[in-house]
């Protein structure tokens, strides 16, 4: 079979010029978002993907961490196709309107005193429907797989197993500054 190049990179990565331009065509991408972009319609990306499409709910395992104790935490997993709209600081004839998709995993009622766990990723790959959803999730395990030796922002890499986010083999694709 062919490869399959997918770029996965956190929060650092949500860069309009990255999403716009450096990712070569043939290759998807799965970042996870940091800035409150505008889309088509007048939404941030985070409230866009906040009134997704609902494809169900898990319920995971949090471990215990600095002092909070271990919980169980239902996540709803949601997903959107939007317009990204450039940023104002880019020229008006490098401006384009990116499509693109979001998914969230949020916990809708968390405990009293708890942060709610959440994140929302950006991506090119199909994120219709519940099978679809897992698939972005898996390539964001790897990266904090791969990087943080296993931490994660919504608990360890267990949840993310049992949310359908197991684990998944592939090399990222490593993007050069072009000579402009």
């Amino acid at each position: 079979p062919a490869a399959r190049w997918i770029y996965v990179a956190d929060r650092e990565s949500d860069i309009y010029e990255l999403l716009a331009d450096r990712i070569p065509p043939n290759h998807d991408f799965v970042i996870r978002a940091n800035q409150a972009r505008c889309t088509q319609g007048g939404r941030t990306i985070f409230e866009a993907a906040g009134a997704g499409t609902l494809h169900g709910s898990v319920t995971v395992q949090v471990p215990s961490r600095g002092g909070r104790p271990a919980r169980q935490a239902v996540l709803e997993l949601r997903s959107a196709g939007v317009r990204l709209l450039a940023p104002a600081r880019i020229p008006h004839r490098q401006r384009r309107t990116l499509e693109l998709n979001l998914v969230e995993a949020r916990e809708p009622n968390p405990p009293a005193g708890q942060q709610a766990l959440c994140w929302v990723l950006l991506t090119s790959l199909e994120c219709a429907t519940r099978q679809q959803v897992p698939q972005c999730g898996e390539h964001r395990q790897h990266l904090f797989a791969r990087q943080h030796r296993g931490a994660c922002p919504i608990g360890d890499l267990s949840q993310l197993r049992e949310v359908g986010l197991g684990e998944v083999g592939f090399e990222p694709v490593r993007l050069r500054r072009s000579a402009s």
